[in-house]
């Protein structure tokens, strides 16, 4: 499903989302760059960080979302794959404990959130599991 690229001079943004991988575009290093992720990452307006280890909603553990609660967000958006899934209350207790915000929803629907949120210039960042495609 492509969606609309409308790209900030600093920001990374969702380009597209096909089964198994998304597409972002942001700058890099000065030079404008997009990439076809494969592996579960996250984004934030400033930052990517493609190598979240994290493949599934169920092996979601608390030093996986240490990056995030650093990330500087006020507003942590968790794209859990195809379908919502939410991860044990305890996993996302430390938001709240820090007054982060944070909604679990599929990832198709996190990236299209991710983008409206940036594109209004707000402190988001997206944790967006992609599972792997099978081709079922």
């Amino acid at each position: 499903m492509p969606l609309t690229e409308d790209l900030p001079a600093a920001s990374w943004m969702i380009r597209a989302i096909e089964p198994g991988r998304i597409k972002v575009v942001g700058l890099h290093g000065g030079q404008p760059a997009r990439r076809w992720l494969e592996r579960s990452f996250i984004l934030t307006p400033e930052r990517l960080i493609d190598d979240w280890p994290v493949d599934d909603i169920g092996t979601l553990a608390l030093p996986q979302l240490e990056v995030l609660l650093a990330a500087g967000a006020d507003l942590i958006l968790l794209g859990t794959g195809e379908h919502q899934r939410f991860p044990p209350p305890a996993l996302l207790a430390p938001f709240g404990r820090q007054g982060i915000g944070c909604e679990v929803m599929g990832t198709a629907a996190a990236c299209r959130t991710y983008n409206v949120l940036a594109a209004e210039g707000r402190a988001v960042a997206a944790a967006l599991i992609i599972e792997r495609w099978t081709g079922r």
